[in-house]
């Protein structure tokens, strides 16, 4: 029996299944493409050495930027502690949690954008709010 058949016993129709295994399928491949951009840039010459230097800028306490963190609360690669850790480095920094995972931007863009506008607009005057 394939696994696809095993699904019956669950009380959701067929269509959900198929709709739902598509979905994950190109969330998989974004991951993946996204992934492969990121290796990409870290695989420049140089590039470890300005990964370094920022390591090193975090211990400095003196500069204190704007900081916005919308973040998905149901996220498990990213959970909302790690949101928060920002908080201790830079107390000033706004985080809000939304009513998603790990793809906020796919599910919530609007809601982020809103956040990003009015954040700029208000910090650093380029919003469109």
């Amino acid at each position: 029996m394939r696994a696809f058949d095993q699904c019956d016993a669950l009380a959701f129709p067929r269509e959900f299944h198929g709709e739902r295994l598509a979905a994950l399928a190109a969330a998989k491949k974004q991951v993946f493409e996204a992934f492969d951009i990121r290796h990409a840039g870290m695989a420049r010459p140089g590039a470890e050495e300005i990964q370094l230097d920022l390591i090193g800028d975090y211990k400095n306490k003196s500069h204190q930027p704007p900081l916005l963190a919308v973040w998905g609360k149901h996220d498990p690669a990213f959970i909302p502690p790690g949101a928060f850790a920002y908080q201790r480095d830079i107390p000033s920094a706004e985080v809000h949690l939304l009513d998603t995972g790990h793809f906020a931007l796919e599910t919530h863009n609007a809601e982020i954008a809103a956040y990003i506008d009015e954040f700029l607009s208000r910090t650093l005057g380029h919003g469109r709010a």
